[in-house]
């Protein structure tokens, strides 16, 4: 349905606490497609629990944002003329400082401009899916199954230890060879 829709998944996180598995999806895809995929992920769980949407309306904050970077720049433009007519050094330090909190001024409404861009291209969709997990009825050759996997930990663990008792080899001859020296120190007093 994603690819069909020529959205894509920005986000997906997927729970499982043993009685129930939780999947969040969300989907990135063109305004214009919004409403068909809208509708047809209703149908993808068995009963929809419940849903909802939002819309916000952001052409003013898309026009507030463009004017703001607007009347920046030609503030910037100003900066620049007066920068070209400074005579003294300590002038020419304050106009560049300016200069650089305007131009970092512009830099940050254009980022969010960019943003606010492209979510007017595209609509944001949240999935949220939700599987109950049935209980498993326990039963004799679960035991089983269970006990064997058991004990294949328990092996397991054994090797484990033993390796690590093994890697610790020259540790072990150190504190021997020092026990046996001080032995042989004693005895000799």
């Amino acid at each position: 349905m994603i690819q069909r829709h020529e959205a894509y998944v920005s986000q997906e996180n997927e729970n499982n606490n043993g009685l129930e598995k939780s999947i969040y999806i969300r989907i990135k895809v063109p305004v214009d497609r919004f409403d068909s995929l809208y509708r047809l992920t209703a149908g993808v769980g068995s009963k929809v629990i419940s849903k909802s949407a939002n819309v916000e309306d952001v052409t003013s904050k898309y026009h507030d944002l463009n004017a703001k970077i607007e009347s920046l720049k030609a503030l910037e433009n100003r900066y620049r003329e007066i920068l070209n007519q400074a005579k003294t050094i300590k002038d020419i330090l304050e106009i560049e400082s300016s200069l650089n909190n305007i131009r970092a001024e512009i830099d940050m409404y254009d980022s969010r401009f960019r943003r606010l861009s492209q979510n007017i291209i595209f609509s944001t969709l949240n999935v949220n899916l939700l599987e109950k997990i049935e209980a498993k009825e326990k039963s004799e050759e679960n035991f089983l199954d269970e006990l064997k996997a058991s004990f294949l930990i328990g092996w397991s663990g054994f090797l484990q230890l033993v390796l690590r008792f093994v890697s610790f080899w020259p540790y072990i001859v150190l504190i021997s060879l020092a026990v046996f020296s001080l032995n042989l120190w004693m005895r000799s007093k």
